[in-house]
Formats: structure tokens, sequence, C-alpha cells
């Protein structure tokens, strides 16, 4: 009796193995995709806060030079020369040309300033705008900051993000 049970077991603990060490494999490779997907979504959200306060800091600095008056111009416009504001931003002195249009009674100025936060490719650099439009005696500001995580425009993980101030 014992010779029938011994042939009819064999392999028994084998099977077991088997099927223990592929549950074991399969709940191993679904918690390594999980950890995958997980760290390349905290990446992608610290690249882009690193791009939102790009963007604000050259919002806030386009807005605390035109509120240090190195943005205003006489109405009516009557300079042939565009003016040219001397701002110190991100550590860099920058000049900021402003270009005139004028549409029907509203005179438009335009200036634009590109800043990087170093001279490498893969910091973080901004692109801010300012525009003043004069109707009358009433001037509105128009400011439009992008930010970067990266100034490399090549680079597929390059986020932008934007931040706009009417005043």
């Amino acid at each position: 009796m014992k010779n029938y049970y011994q042939q009819h077991n064999r392999g028994y603990t084998l099977l077991f193995s088997v099927l223990v060490s592929s549950i074991l494999l399969a709940v191993g490779l679904a918690i390594l995709n999980i950890s995958t997907k997980e760290v390349a979504l905290s990446s992608a959200a610290r690249e882009s806060e690193v791009a939102f306060y790009a963007a604000d800091a050259g919002l806030e600095c386009m807005f605390r030079w035109d509120l240090a008056g190195k943005f205003v111009i006489p109405e009516p416009p009557s300079i042939v020369q565009p003016p040219t504001a001397a701002i110190f931003c991100n550590d860099k002195n920058e000049n900021v040309v402003l270009g005139r249009t004028t549409v029907g009674s509203q005179t438009h100025w335009t200036g634009r300033l590109n800043a990087n936060f170093d001279d490498t490719e893969s910091n973080p650099c901004f692109k801010v705008s300012i525009e003043k439009h004069y109707e009358g005696a009433n001037v509105k500001t128009h400011i439009e900051s992008r930010g970067y995580n990266t100034c490399d425009t090549g680079n597929l993980r390059r986020l932008e993000r934007a931040i706009k101030l009417d005043y």
C-alpha cells in the first residue's frame, strides 16, 4: 500500500512550488509596474511645478518694474523711436524694447523679455510680455508670463505653464 501512494504523490511538491512562484512573480511585477508609474507621475508633477515657478518669476519681475514706472509712456504717444526700459531681472540687466501699434483710437505698446535662470540649456526659463492699451485717459496693462522647466526646445519632456495678469 505504501508503494501505491508514493507513486501517485510524486511531483505534487514541484507543481505547488511552481504555482506559488508564479503568483509571487505576478504580484512583484504588478508592484513594479505601479511604482514605475508613480515615479514618472511625481517627476512630471515636479517639472510642472518648476515651470510654474519660472512663469511666476517672470510675471513678478515685469510687474515690479511696471509698478516702478519703467514702462510709463506719455499719452498721446508722439514718440517716433520705441522706448527701451532697462530692468534688472533674474540677476541680469535686461532691455525691453516697446513697440507701438495703433488700431482706431487705441494705442498699444508691447514689450517682451526672455530670460534663463542660468546659461545652460537644461535650466528653467521664462518668456514674459507686457502690453499697455491706451483708451483715452484709461491705461490697461496685460502681462503674460510663460515658464518652462527647460530652455531646450527639443526636449520631449519640456513643460510650459502660463500666468496672466490684467490691471
